[in-house]
């Protein structure tokens, strides 16, 4: 005789005791949640994951950006070190777009790890 799934377990509440308990399950789901509270076991939120097509995007936008960067910064620093570096206008505005490059790779890199910035 084959063994029968157990029935599911169902609970009435209130309007205002689901949405207290929603609020606290934060991201997991409230069934997981509700467990994890009754067996007084470690909560750890669980977070809702960027699509994979999406993260493979950032990470070859971080790639492109990654390999201009590297470029600019390689000819700065040779030029630091051989002491022709000269700093023109050019010079500034490429040290700049690096900035701006590695604060963009920054926000995608914590937008594919679904990270939020404190």
């Amino acid at each position: 005789m084959a063994s029968k799934r157990p029935a599911p377990f169902s609970v009435r509440m209130t309007a205002e005791v689901r949405a207290r308990l929603e609020c606290l399950a934060g991201d997991m789901a409230l069934g997981a949640y509700l467990i994890a509270c009754g067996l007084n076991a470690e909560i750890a939120k669980r977070v809702r994951g960027v699509p994979k097509k999406s993260v493979a995007q950032m990470l070859a936008q971080i790639l492109a950006l990654l390999g201009g960067v590297a470029t600019v910064l390689r000819g700065l620093a040779k030029g630091a070190r051989d002491g022709t570096l000269d700093f023109s206008p050019e010079t500034e505005t490429a040290i700049r777009n690096a900035c701006k490059d590695i604060t963009v790779m920054k926000a995608l890199l914590m937008r594919a790890l679904n990270l939020k910035e404190h």
